[in-house]
C-alpha cells in the first residue's frame, strides 16, 4: 500500500472519531481505523499496516485522516 500524507496537524480525542474513521496515532506513529464496537478483549482499532488489533484510550490524541483506498490491479 502506498500512503500519501496530506493531513493537517490537528489532534482530537479518540472518542470523537466515528466508527470506520481512519486516523494517525502520533504517540506510536501508526495509521489505524476505529472499530464500530470493542472486541471482548477491549480492542477498538485496527492498525492499517499489519491488521493487528489495538486498544486506544478514549482521551488519547489522534489526527483524523481523510483517507482513500486506491486499488491498483
Amino acid at each position: 500500500m502506498r500512503i500519501v500524507d496530506k493531513r493537517k496537524e490537528h489532534t482530537v480525542d479518540f472518542r470523537c472519531l466515528s466508527a470506520g474513521q481512519v486516523f494517525y496515532y502520533p504517540e506510536e506513529e501508526w495509521y489505524g481505523i476505529r472499530l464500530a464496537t470493542e472486541t471482548d478483549a477491549g480492542e477498538n482499532a485496527v492498525d492499517l499496516a499489519d491488521g493487528g488489533l489495538a486498544t486506544i484510550g478514549e482521551l488519547d490524541q489522534v489526527i483524523e485522516v481523510n483517507a482513500q483506498l486506491e486499488i491498483l490491479n
